[in-house]
């Protein structure tokens, strides 16, 4: 369909005007210059600098709202614009096919770097994520988003908003990922907005100009992002006193459903073979899953309560749920929640072959999954594994899983993987079950298991490893 035809097929605005598809879209240059720095942290290893241009989309008129959705994994992602007409909502299709994932408007941007003999050295498309670092642009601007903080990386995410409030501005590159490898020197950045989104929202045909410099500082060792120092404690609290609240009509629980484990992969050393992958379980809502732990004198262990909360988003119910233990392994080394989540190895009969030894958590909000469903948090807070996951000291602890969000552990870490060495080449299934032994209460338990086929092959000590599509998804 051409855009021209789409157009058609929207009645004008109230009064007649014409319709305001863009909210006034504008590219804008913040700083007309700017200094990237490659960072020396040890002897010839060199980060290379995050591609910061000052380049900003700002929304000039109303709110830009984009919604996208995956109705399911063998299905394309859908993306709709939602227009404000004074007050009258209309939705507006992109074009089928333009956005190709859930981490944002594929291919927005084109980038090139030309160095200073007249060579591009980077000729790139970029992503655009309305949501991540945009800010308030102009004095009248709201002061608090009406959008998620990020977008999601997933490649299982279902669901995602995204948009600038009117008077914000977002940057055209945020990922901490683009990180190209570039000499020091002086270049010169052209950015502009790809066809058809600038047809589409109306932006003018323009390229803006910035100055970039490049050059290599030192600096000591530092921290990967998402592994931020363990915080204090929470502050004493003394166990409930009183019997479990019993649940009542107007108490909201969480859902808990796993997404398909994904970057499945071998990992071989000392002559023995593991399945390694990351596995993600997520929360559906309507409410947050909450737990607190309250620790025994004297012990590394605690009792821990799962909260429910009313329709106002209040604390109310608690019962029971189990323990938490403290986990001294180095990457570890913070409060878990016993029995979260299983991990097993099937055979191709679907029964048991190995269970991961991962068997507690700290929950954390550590991806956007779906942030279109019913009461879905656009800034969940605890979104590294080390949030509100206490210190061996720590007297209690509170633990929460955002709705729309998901909690993701990396089978890098110890004591999650499966021994595969002795086991014969043929198909298998990696199952994640969340909730495994029903201690939570959830508003169902019949979403919470999730199967992917693998395909081992190969030799003990050099086994390999064939992974089929999961639908139509593409993992990067």
């Amino acid at each position: 369909m051409s855009i021209a035809l789409m157009l058609t097929m929207f009645s004008p605005a109230p009064g007649g005007a014409a319709p305001s598809w863009a909210s006034g879209l504008r590219l804008v240059v913040g700083a007309a210059s700017v200094t990237l720095d490659r960072v020396q942290v040890a002897p010839g290893v060199v980060i290379p600098p995050k591609l910061d241009l000052s380049t900003f989309i700002r929304a000039d008129g109303s709110s830009f709202e984009v919604r996208a959705v995956r109705s399911s994994y063998d299905k394309p992602v859908t993306a709709t614009q939602v227009i404000d007409q004074r007050g009258r909502t209309v939705q507006r299709p992109l074009p089928t096919g333009l956005v190709k994932d859930l981490t944002g408007l594929t291919d927005f941007f084109h980038i090139t770097l030309t160095n200073a003999a007249g060579v591009i050295v980077l000729d790139q498309n970029l992503t655009f994520c309305p949501n991540s670092a945009a800010v308030a642009a102009r004095p009248d601007a709201v002061q608090d988003s009406s959008f998620p903080a990020a977008c999601t990386t997933h490649p299982f995410a279902l669901g995602a908003l995204w948009g600038i409030d009117a008077g914000w501005a977002a940057p055209v590159n945020s990922s901490e990922s683009l990180r190209p490898d570039i000499p020091n020197g002086e270049y010169t950045a052209t950015i502009s907005v790809n066809e058809p989104y600038r047809g589409f929202l109306d932006m003018p045909a323009e390229v803006k100009i910035v100055r970039v410099t490049v050059r290599t500082t030192s600096q000591g060792p530092i921290m990967p992002a998402g592994l931020a120092p363990h915080p204090a404690g929470v502050p004493s609290a003394d166990p409930p006193q009183q019997a479990p609240s019993a649940v009542k009509a107007n108490h909201q629980r969480p859902d808990l459903r796993p997404l398909p484990p994904r970057g499945l992969t071998i990992d071989s050393k000392n002559g023995r073979d593991h399945v390694i992958f990351s596995a993600t379980v997520w929360n559906a809502g309507p409410a947050p899953l909450i737990v607190r732990g309250y620790r025994r004198p004297g012990e590394d262990v605690m009792d821990a309560y799962q909260y429910a909360v009313d329709r106002a988003g209040r604390t109310a119910a608690f019962e029971p749920v189990g323990t938490m233990e403290w986990d001294p392994r180095q990457g570890h080394e913070h409060w878990h929640f016993t029995d979260f989540a299983r991990y097993s190895l099937l055979g191709a009969d679907r029964q048991e072959i190995v269970r991961s030894q991962k068997e507690a958590f700290c929950l954390a909000n550590t991806d956007a999954v779906d942030t279109l469903v019913e009461n879905a948090s656009l800034d969940p807070g605890n979104r590294d594994l080390h949030s509100s996951c206490g210190k061996v000291s720590s007297l209690a602890v509170s633990q929460a899983l955002a709705v729309g969000w998901g909690d993701t552990y990396a089978q890098t870490l110890p004591g999650q993987s499966f021994d595969v060495t002795d086991l014969p080449n043929g198909e298998y299934f990696v199952e994640i079950v969340a909730n495994p032994n029903g201690n939570l209460v959830e508003t169902t338990g019949s979403n919470n298991t999730v199967l992917r086929k693998i395909v081992l092959g190969g030799t003990a000590g050099a086994r390999t490893i064939a992974v089929p599509p999961y639908g139509s998804v593409i993992e990067s």
